[in-house]
């Protein structure tokens, strides 16, 4: 069993770098109002993104992935919760067959880097094509440093797809690349900030009622897993393999992406 699937069937939440707090910087990026918005999460793992946003009224969450794992736990959530706001989807992005100019906001949490070169630019033009005019596009990734050397990447992404079934980041995964990147493939206004841990111990977190069972319920499920040992060896499995693949500081840096689709003036084509 991959880690992605040991997510899935445990349902646990915010396993990406930063955690939590890594996720609310991200969504302090979202519009100011988001009343009658269409929201799209790419990668929307076990749902629980979905159950912070239902606090937003009139506001349309949809959430694809390409594990049925995922998202049949986020419909357990959904369902738990009567999350009546939300819909997810087993699909890729590109296959989804979404209507142009159709989302107000996509997000997305560590799911780009771990895409293959082509993979990657193809989403970023699925998300230009179904991006309404003046959306935004927001994700947060943790992408090499610049120096990095290429025998470190090789080393380093080798043993987390032997341990863990996925890579740590795409080689050419660094931030010049991916603001050229969004850049060719029709985003423009792209602002980026680097989620270190000073700026993590500084945010607050208000977690409301919803927000609360939400956690709860991947607490649950994530304990009731634990009784049985083949889980039980896999949560420490994971823990300490991640703790054996050793990179050091600097080779890897986290960034919040905001990139902005806006209408190109006629002078400009």
């Amino acid at each position: 069993m991959d880690y992605l699937k040991y997510i899935a069937k445990t349902g646990r939440t915010h396993q990406h770098p930063y955690g939590q707090k890594g996720t609310y910087l991200l969504l302090e990026k979202l519009p100011k109002n988001l009343t009658n918005k269409t929201i799209l999460e790419v990668g929307c793992g076990t749902g629980h993104t979905a159950a912070i946003l239902s606090k937003y009224d009139n506001l349309f969450y949809t959430g694809v992935d390409t594990s049925l794992d995922m998202i049949n736990f986020s419909n357990k959530r959904k369902e738990k919760l009567n999350l009546t706001n939300c819909n997810f989807k087993h699909t890729t992005i590109y296959n989804a067959h979404f209507k142009n100019n159709y989302f107000d906001v996509i997000i997305c949490e560590s799911v780009l880097a771990i895409q293959d070169f082509d993979s990657f630019h193809r989403i970023l033009k699925e998300c230009f094509r179904i991006l309404k005019h003046e959306g935004v596009f927001i994700f947060n990734e943790t992408l090499w440093n610049e120096r990095t050397k290429k025998e470190t990447i090789k080393k380093t992404n080798s043993l987390a797809s032997k341990h863990f079934g996925i890579i740590q980041a795409e080689p050419s995964a660094t931030l010049n690349k991916w603001i050229y990147a969004l850049k060719k493939n029709g985003f423009n206004h792209i602002n980026t900030n680097q989620i270190t841990k000073n700026n993590c111990d500084n945010t607050s977190i208000k977690i409301d009622t919803l927000e609360a069972r939400s956690l709860n319920y991947s607490k649950k499920s994530k304990y009731l897993k634990s009784l049985n040992l083949r889980y039980l060896f896999l949560y420490f499995y994971f823990k300490f393999k991640n703790k054996a693949i050793k990179i050091n500081s600097g080779e890897l840096e986290t960034y919040i992406f905001t990139a902005k689709k806006q209408k190109q003036s006629k002078n400009n084509g």
